[in-house]
């Protein structure tokens, strides 16, 4: 790779016995530690964030709020899981390339972005429908009379509420099919990814039949 007609594997070179070490201190830490020990500690991270949430939100609306914290969670984790996958690419492989040093895999990055964005797509679209952000056009319904809108709202609902009924029940599957697969990154049961669609899903169910039972107050100010 090349900057400005420099070749960068020039400058990294009297930089190698540095690095060397550095990589040597890292490896050790990454083996001692290891896939558990790793899922232990964001687990407990990730404890500790529901919790601090949990504690100054009150727990009725900290349960209220829990899909919105998670989204929130996934699109941070989706953002610095890409950023980590372009510095392990262009930098740490351009350096362990040019010092001789044993390759960083990084094939797990695209894992991980892979189940973040399944796990943020399924919660946001259950998310979606209580808050009313799908995007919906009227061109009828405005002629007609409440009474009927009522109920055209009721049978959308009802059909939202059974196709996240099916992605359940074929996520469920999905995941009894998929339980003995094990990712070739992270070395984890490929159901964890499918296991979105099942939790989305009954997500979806419970969104669309609050819409019918008890829905928000309409936004005024809200684009449809």
């Amino acid at each position: 790779m090349t900057i400005l007609a420099i070749e960068v594997g020039n400058l990294i070179k009297p930089l190698c016995p540095a690095f060397g070490k550095t990589y040597d201190v890292f490896a050790a830490g990454a083996n001692a530690l290891g896939l558990g020990g790793l899922a232990i500690v964001l687990g407990l991270v990730l404890m500790l964030i529901l919790a601090v949430s949990a504690f100054s939100m009150g727990f009725g609306s900290f349960i209220a709020n829990l899909p919105g914290i998670l989204v929130t969670i996934l699109i941070s984790l989706a953002i610095v899981n890409l950023l980590l996958g372009v510095f392990l690419r262009y930098v740490v492989g351009e350096v362990t390339y040019t010092c001789d040093l044993d390759n960083v895999p990084f094939t797990w990055v695209e894992e991980v972005g892979e189940m973040s964005l399944a796990w943020l797509t399924l919660l946001g679209a259950g998310i979606g429908i209580r808050a009313r952000s799908h995007f919906t056009l009227h061109f009828v319904t405005p002629m007609l009379a409440p009474s009927v809108v009522r109920g055209l709202d009721i049978l959308n609902h009802l059909m939202i509420a059974g196709v996240g009924a099916l992605a359940t029940w074929y996520g469920i599957g999905l995941v009894k099919l998929n339980m003995g697969l094990e990712s070739p990154g992270l070395g984890i049961s490929v159901a964890y990814l499918y296991a979105s669609s099942v939790i989305g899903g009954a997500l979806i169910v419970v969104y669309a039949i609050s819409m019918i039972f008890a829905p928000p107050p309409h936004d005024p100010d809200a684009i449809h």
